[in-house]
C-alpha cells in the first residue's frame, strides 16, 4: 500500500478525533491525544482496513516510564498520537524511527480491526462509526 495514502486516511481520522466534541466519545479519548493510544490505534486500525489499506498489527511497547501503541504493517509504523511524548514534533507519524525505539519490551496484539469488530456492542463501536463517518466526510 502507499504511504501517501495510508498518510492521508490517518490524518483525516486524527482529525475526526480532533474536531468531535469529547463528550461524544468514550472516556478513553477525552484528553486525546494523551492516554489514548491504544483506543486511537485499535480504531484506525479498523478505518484503514476498511478503506483497502490492508490490515495493520497493534503494537504495545513498554519502556521503563511509559507505555505506548501504535500499529504496524510489515516495515510501516503509523501512529497517530506520538506527540503526547515530549521529544516527538509530527502529529502523524508513517514510517519506521528512531523515537519509537525506546519501547524495548514489545507485544504484538493481532490484527486492531479485530479488537473492535469481536466488541460490536463496546463503546469503541460507537466511537467507531462516528468518527468514521466524519473521517470520510474530511476527504
Amino acid at each position: 500500500m502507499s504511504r501517501d495514502a495510508i498518510r492521508e486516511a490517518a490524518t483525516r481520522f486524527r482529525l475526526a478525533i480532533e474536531t468531535t466534541e469529547k463528550s461524544r466519545l468514550s472516556a478513553g479519548f477525552r484528553r486525546f491525544p494523551w492516554g489514548a493510544c491504544g483506543d486511537a490505534s485499535v480504531l484506525l486500525g479498523k478505518f484503514l482496513k476498511d478503506q483497502g489499506l490492508g490490515e495493520f498489527t497493534l503494537v504495545v511497547g513498554q519502556s521503563a516510564d511509559n507505555q505506548h501503541a501504535w500499529l504496524e504493517q510489515d516495515n510501516v509504523v503509523v501512529d497517530i498520537t506520538a506527540d503526547q511524548f515530549d521529544g516527538f514534533g509530527g502529529l502523524i507519524h508513517v514510517g519506521d524511527d528512531i523515537w519509537r525505539r525506546r519501547f524495548t519490551e514489545r507485544r504484538r496484539c493481532g490484527a486492531a480491526f479485530q479488537h473492535v469488530e469481536n466488541g460490536s456492542g463496546s463503546e469503541l463501536a460507537g466511537d467507531y462509526r462516528l468518527l468514521a463517518d466524519r473521517a470520510l466526510l474530511c476527504a
